[in-house]
Order: C-alpha cells, then sequence, then structure tokens
C-alpha cells in the first residue's frame, strides 16, 4: 500500500513538471480495455483511441506517466486530423518492482510542441506468473520405519528468473500431514528441505503412498508422488512402576508391543523362597520353577501391534504379621490354659544295674497350676517285663491291679491345694536285660472341672539296654 503511494506521489510530480498545453494542442485519450489483466513480467497490449481536440493536424507521442511501466520495445507515434480520430496499439510492460495486484496505468498523449495533450486512465490486474519449480526426492528410502525416525529430503530448482514467494511443501501419507515452509527461492536458486517423522505405532506393513504438494501462498503448483514399503517391525517395549506401604509392596511390569506385527513376548521375575509365601500375581504365571534359594516366574503371550500385557505382583507381608500375633495369642491362651491344669512329670532314677538284672525308681511330679481340686486322680502301668516292690515312698497308692501287660497304679488325692506339688515314687526290678529300647507307658493324672473330667499325661520314657 505504501509502495503505491509513492509511486502515485512520483507520477503527480511529474504531471506537475509538464508544461501547460495550449488550447490548439488538445487531444482525448481513451484506453478502450477496461479491467485489463495482466501477469507480471510480461507485456500487456491495450487499444488506444486519441481525438485531435485542435485546429490543426498533430502528431502525438504516447507515453506512461507511472515509471513502474516500461512503453515498449518503441516508442508509439500518431499522426491525427482536426476533429478525427485515429485508434492505435500501446504496448507496455509491467516493471519487476510491482508485485501482483491492481495498478493505474495512465497514457498521455505528447504532442512535438511539448507538454501533455490528454491522458488516458484504465485498471490493471497483474496475476502472477505461472512456477516453473523443479521437485524431486533426493536418495529416498525405499521402506520406512514403523518405530524409529523416518527421513525424507526434497530438492526444489527455481527454473525461473524471478523470485518466488511464500513457498510451503506438504507431505501427506497414511496419518502423516504435515507442512514444512519453504520461504523464497531467488530465480534459479536451488533448495533442499529434509524432514524427520514418525509414522503411526502399529502401521502394517506393505505399500504406503505419499503426496508431496508445492504450495505456492494458497495454491498448490506442483506435486508429485512416491509410493514406500512399511517394512515389518518387532518391538516389544517394558516399563515398570514400584510401591511400597507399611508391610507390602507391589510392582506392576508392562509390556507394549510398538511394533507392526504380532509378536511373542515374556515377562520373567524372581522371587525367594520367603517372599514366595507371602506374594500374589495378576495374572497368574504361565510357568513357575524353583530354582535353588528362589522361584522364577514366568508369563508367555503375544501382542497384537499397538497391545499392551500387564503383570501385577503383590507381597504383603500384613498376613503374615497377622499370622505370627494368632499365634501368640493361641500361645499365650494355651499357656494360661495349662496352667489351670495339673502338670505331670514322671522319670526313671537307676538304683542298681548288674547281670540278673536291675533296680529302678519311678518318680511322679505333680504340681498343681489352677485352684484347689478334689478327687484327683493318678495312674501308672508297670510293664510285665518288670516286677513291682513295695517301695512307694511317702504317699501309698490306694490300689494296685494287675491289668492287661502289666501291673496298674493307682493313688486317689482327695483335696490337691492350689500350688501344691505332690511327689509319689515306686520301685521296679527288672529280671531280665532289655535287648534295644521299650518305651515305658505314660503317667496319667484325671480330675473334674465343671462336670467334666480332664485328662494330663506325663512325657514317654524308653528304656535303653546296655551297651554288650
Amino acid at each position: 500500500m505504501i509502495k503505491k503511494v509513492i509511486i502515485l506521489f512520483v507520477a503527480l510530480l511529474l504531471v506537475a513538471t509538464i508544461p501547460a498545453v495550449s488550447a490548439e494542442s488538445l487531444a482525448f485519450v481513451n484506453i478502450l480495455q477496461k479491467d485489463v489483466v495482466s501477469v507480471a513480467r510480461e507485456s500487456i497490449t491495450v487499444d488506444v483511441r486519441v481525438t485531435n481536440l485542435g485546429p490543426e493536424e498533430e502528431t502525438f507521442n504516447l507515453v506512461v506517466l507511472d515509471i513502474d511501466w516500461i512503453v515498449g520495445p518503441r516508442n508509439t507515434i500518431i499522426t491525427v486530423t482536426p476533429g478525427k480520430s485515429e485508434d492505435v496499439q500501446v504496448t507496455v510492460t509491467p516493471s519487476l518492482r510491482l508485485d501482483p495486484g491492481k495498478y493505474l496505468l495512465r497514457i498521455a498523449a505528447t504532442p512535438a510542441s511539448g507538454g501533455v495533450a490528454g491522458i488516458g486512465e484504465t485498471i490493471v490486474e497483474i496475476k502472477s506468473p505461472p512456477s516453473d519449480i523443479s521437485v524431486a526426492l533426493v536418495n529416498p528410502q525405499e521402506k520406512l520405519s514403523s518405530t524409529s525416525a523416518n527421513t525424507i529430503r526434497v530438492l526444489l530448482q527455481n527454473n525461473k528468473n524471478y523470485e518466488e514467494k511464500d513457498l510451503t511443501l506438504r507431505i501427506k501419507g497414511g496419518t502423516i500431514d504435515e507442512k514444512i515452509p519453504i520461504g523464497n527461492l531467488d530465480g534459479g536458486e536451488r533448495k533442499q528441505a529434509e524432514h524427520s517423522f514418525y509414522l503411526e505405532s502399529g502401521t502394517p506393513p506393505g505399500e504406503l503412498k505419499f503426496t508431496f504438494e508445492l504450495i505456492k501462498g494458497k495454491d498448490v503448483i506442483k506435486t508429485i508422488q512416491k509410493t514406500f514399503v512399511v517394512s515389518a517391525d518387532e518391538l516389544i517395549s517394558e516399563s515398570e512402576s514400584r510401591e511400597e506401604v507399611f508391610l507390602q509392596k507391589s510392582s506392576s511390569i508392562q509390556k507394549v508391543n510398538q511394533g507392526n506385527i504380532i509378536t511373542g513376548a515374556a515377562i520373567t521375575r524372581e522371587i525367594g523362597l520367603f517372599d514366595r509365601m507371602f506374594t500374589r500375581f495378576d495374572p497368574l504365571p504361565s510357568d513357575l520353577v524353583r530354582k535353588g534359594g528362589s522361584y522364577t516366574v514366568e508369563w508367555a503371550f503375544s501382542l497384537e501391534p499397538g497391545t499392551s500385557y500387564t503383570v501385577t505382583q503383590v507381597t504383603n507381608y500384613q498376613i503374615g504379621l497377622i499370622i505370627l500375633l494368632i499365634i501368640i495369642i493361641l500361645g499365650v491362651s494355651l499357656y494360661f490354659l495349662l496352667r489351670g491344669k495339673i502338670l505331670i512329670h514322671k522319670k526313671l532314677i537307676t538304683l542298681r544295674k548288674g547281670k540278673e538284672g536291675a533296680e529302678i525308681k519311678v518318680v511322679l511330679n505333680l504340681r498343681n497350676r489352677g485352684g484347689t481340686m478334689h478327687g484327683v486322680k493318678v495312674m501308672d502301668k508297670v510293664p510285665a517285663f518288670a516286677a513291682l516292690h513295695k517301695d512307694f515312698g511317702t504317699v501309698k497308692p490306694s490300689e494296685i491291679k494287675k491289668a492287661k501287660n502289666g501291673t496298674l497304679i493307682v493313688w486317689n488325692i482327695d483335696k490337691f491345694s492350689k500350688n501344691e506339688e505332690v511327689i509319689l515314687s515306686y520301685q521296679i526290678g527288672c529280671k531280665l536285660r532289655i535287648i534295644g529300647s521299650f518305651m515305658l507307658p505314660r503317667a496319667m493324672v484325671s480330675f473334674k472341672r465343671a462336670k467334666k473330667t480332664v485328662r494330663g499325661y506325663s512325657s514317654p520314657l524308653v528304656l535303653t539296654s546296655e551297651k554288650e
């Protein structure tokens, strides 16, 4: 806009410097074409009618008043008789300074005597000239990758001798639709555009056609096409996230098929024997193998392009803590429960050994861990291979009777006070030598509690033969 104002101002100066015209040298200049359309930097021819308004025949030289127009290739001269009109063609060329747009064209008739006899005007629309830009791929790769960057190089050459402006290269193919600014290309200039892009993950292998459009302003001025081959790519990525809270840790392992074909994959983890007791998996592993002091856990699967597989592993020691607390509570409860019973302990004291046999003293130690009890009965059995002697210590048995495979000794304790301790004993003689080992019967104590009979037993004792 500023450029047009400057041109108009210069033209007015030129007009102002042209001498005034006398009444005897007047002409009417009419440009017959209206709204002329031209192409920048190319000549146009307009029809001009000149009417001689003076009293005498006059020769006129037709000139363009504006400096951005060139008349040519030679001057146009016309001779017109008084009162008559003559038509003539005038060839003009817009200068290189004029960009595409609409401009005022003014042609003046100048007589030989000087000055300006008349001026004709019209509007000329100048359009961009046809572009001639070569577009070619430089060493194009035949295969495109769906997992890594692909690079395309395009060579542009302006085959005209004038500058091309506002150029853009558009690349289209598959899901790719990207524009690369090129800017301006001087006359005869060559420029290489390089662009890297990624295909959409999972683009299937096979042919893929790309279109390259050279755009000037908003118009597509050149198009070429190229068919590439998308290669079959295998690419499995793995990511892992971990989280820990009180006595619990979890991890999530994910594998993603970023290739474009179905691919087999596996997730493998090592887990210790202790952790295995407190660990759960989602989904369940396809293989679980113990190797030494640990387990190898594996999931095998196939992934479609663009799909993923996630394994979650949670190790929760809270369950172990709960189980331990339950055991402790049960142990304490059992301890206090046992405190309410009579504890009985049986032991053997060897008094004498010889070829004829052995004399053994059996001692039963009873302790009341609860409250006062009544009607307590203690029983022990002497095996058949031993003979019961009558030495019973302080507390005598209430009953001695023969039983199957031995002799049964019974003590009845009418009252057994809290924390009281009673020691019962008797002696036996082994008539035969014992070969190997023999387990003696366990002593039993019984009493009533809440109308139920409660029994307790001593630990078993083993008699072992004497070594030869």
